[in-house]
């Protein structure tokens, strides 16, 4: 199916989705790669506070927190769902869950 189709497909069905950050708030991050850069600032314009990717090397904690963010990887964000369904079903202790995650392969 060709790109253009796709993303039409993807706007039509959530016409809310969609941020486009001003070049003012890309540039309010600095970050090791400057391509990712428009990332931070679509989370920080839609009012996310977090980043969920692979490459959490280029979103330095310090850097994100200074703008109410964090990035962490998809097993991490997995788990972290996991334990607060667990925890609001009064199941209490969710270290267990925890230590199946796949760390971060940075922190900083």
């Amino acid at each position: 199916m060709p790109r253009v189709v796709v993303l039409d497909a993807m706007n039509a069905a959530f016409s809310d989705a969609s941020i486009d950050p001003t070049h003012a708030d890309i540039d309010t991050f600095t970050l090791p790669d400057p391509h990712d850069r428009h990332v931070a600032a679509a989370a920080k314009a839609s009012g996310a506070d977090t980043i969920v990717t692979h490459n959490t090397r280029d979103f330095p904690a310090a850097e994100l927190a200074a703008h109410g963010l964090r990035a962490v990887t998809p097993d991490e964000f997995l788990v972290d769902l996991l334990a607060r369904d667990h925890q609001s079903r009064g199941h209490g202790d969710t270290r267990s869950l925890r230590r199946h995650a796949q760390p971060a392969h940075r922190r900083g």
